[in-house]
């Protein structure tokens, strides 16, 4: 296995749509049955990642194996007026496919992520996981990051 990553390009927006397709419904299973993977196919899914592609304040990039993308991260700049001064970026999506998880890939990706955070001058990153997904919150401990709040949700419908 030899993995590239590499920013992603809009060539390859259907094979980052089924990455994402399938995370979904793994996230949807595991964690939240209110997640809708078919978003990922929707006009609106099309649109949030061909704009993490070519917006100049969005990135994504994408883990290759040979010809075959096998994973992504997506984030971009963010206004927090509410927090201390500076530039945030928020890395919004990770996604690997199963087979490829636990081999380093997922950290190899937040370091590209983090690079182009640096390019852009960011002073703070945030990101979130669910509550339950205790090993998707070990990940980004042992990357540095630190505990900052805990969003909760009552259905009312």
């Amino acid at each position: 296995m030899n993995i590239t990553i590499r920013k992603a390009t809009i060539a390859e927006l259907e094979q980052i749509l089924d990455v994402n397709y399938k995370y979904l419904n793994r996230l949807s299973v595991q964690w939240d049955p209110l997640l809708v993977e078919s978003w990922t196919q929707s006009e609106k899914g099309h649109k949030y990642f061909s704009d993490k592609i070519t917006d100049e304040n969005q990135c994504m990039f994408v883990a290759v194996d040979g010809d075959k993308i096998v994973g992504f991260i997506d984030g971009e700049i963010t206004e927090k007026d509410y927090l201390e001064p500076g530039i945030y970026a928020e890395l919004n999506d990770i996604a690997l496919a199963t087979e490829y998880q636990q081999k380093g890939i997922g950290k190899q990706l937040v370091e590209e992520f983090m690079t182009w955070c640096k390019d852009k001058q960011v002073d703070h990153v945030y990101v979130s996981a669910f509550v339950q997904n205790t090993n998707a919150i070990e990940f980004y401990h042992k990357l540095g990051f630190k505990d900052l709040d805990v969003g909760l949700r009552l259905k009312l419908k």
